[in-house]
């Protein structure tokens, strides 16, 4: 796998560790949510509150190191540098009940490190400027719809991979239990994530650390499985002979989501494997991502400013 498509997958593994899901389908049911402690002191629900016209800006910044082994041979690590999307997040309409869409834009891309290995990713990376993810989601942060709108000049494998932060977004926000908590609250949400090889089952077990104004302060830990694999595996050319075996995760991180925007400020670390073999040998791979979402002025120091370049002509 060459640098600019693994560059392309960190997105996809933190945020499917903050609680992800993919676009709508119907072998998805919604998430199911039970509250493990109320918390102490004074209760009261937690419930997003968007307004519409409102926007909000964030980076997502990825660090990632893969290790891939083929039968016995193991590969050496590579540690990749470090991605930032920049991206705007904007209310197009609310409900009464307090139901939100919203649009996700990926407004620049930049790609921090070694100017000898960040300017093929980087070339490729652009491509996906202008990505949006239009998304619907109660005041809970339950996504009921969604749809993602890539530039037709985005090549098939990046696409690929902006589908697959689809499947992410789709409940990057966090979901808030129904009752009314308190500070030291925890709740846990099991939910099935549709991804390319399978059904995945993750299940998500949050702390409510504090709550200030419309801000909460949370930690979570993720722990994901396979449920089912997908007979066959899609984007293979006709002949391959690759078949899934096997897939787990783990993850874990502090937030401090605002309610009031739906945009959030913390870090994720995450750990995903996967085995499968290929013309009978075993092969495996294991990612290693680093996830911070922050606002702009807090973005590492070195990408290229001002808008990403599209693609070349």
């Amino acid at each position: 796998m060459n640098a600019h498509r693994l560059a392309a997958l960190p997105p996809c593994i933190a945020l499917l560790a903050l609680g992800s899901a993919n676009l709508a389908h119907a072998d998805e049911p919604a998430p199911k949510v039970t509250l493990v402690s109320a918390g102490s002191g004074a209760k009261a629900p937690l419930r997003y509150t968007l307004k519409k016209g409102k926007s909000a800006k964030l980076v997502m910044e990825s660090d990632m190191a893969m290790r891939m082994q083929m039968g016995d041979q193991a590969g050496p690590a590579m540690t990749m540098p470090t991605v930032q999307y920049f991206m705007t997040v904007q209310t197009d309409s609310t409900t009464p009940k307090g139901d939100a869409s919203v649009t996700s834009t990926i407004t620049k891309i930049g790609v921090v490190g070694d100017p000898a290995m960040t300017a093929p990713i980087e070339e490729q990376l652009t491509k996906l400027t202008g990505t949006k993810a239009k998304s619907a989601f109660s005041s809970r942060g339950i996504v009921s719809k969604m749809s993602l709108d890539v530039p037709s000049s985005a090549p098939p494998e990046v696409k690929q991979q902006v589908d697959t932060i689809a499947n992410s977004l789709k409940q990057a926000n966090v979901v808030l239990p129904e009752e009314a908590v308190g500070t030291g609250a925890e709740w846990r949400v099991v939910a099935t994530l549709s991804m390319p090889f399978g059904l995945v089952e993750q299940t998500t077990n949050y702390k409510l650390l504090g709550k200030k104004g419309t801000k909460i302060d949370l930690s979570a830990t993720v722990a994901m499985k396979l449920k089912s694999k997908a007979a066959t595996l899609p984007g293979l050319p006709p002949g391959a002979d690759v078949k899934f075996k096997a897939f787990q995760g783990s993850g874990s991180g502090t937030t401090t989501m605002d309610l009031a925007t739906g945009v959030a400020e913390g870090t994720v670390k995450s750990a995903v494997s996967t085995q499968m073999e290929t013309q009978g040998k075993a092969f495996e791979m294991h990612l290693n991502t680093d996830m911070r979402f922050l606002p702009p002025s807090k973005a590492k120091k070195g990408a290229k400013k001002g808008k990403a370049k599209g693609p070349r002509k």
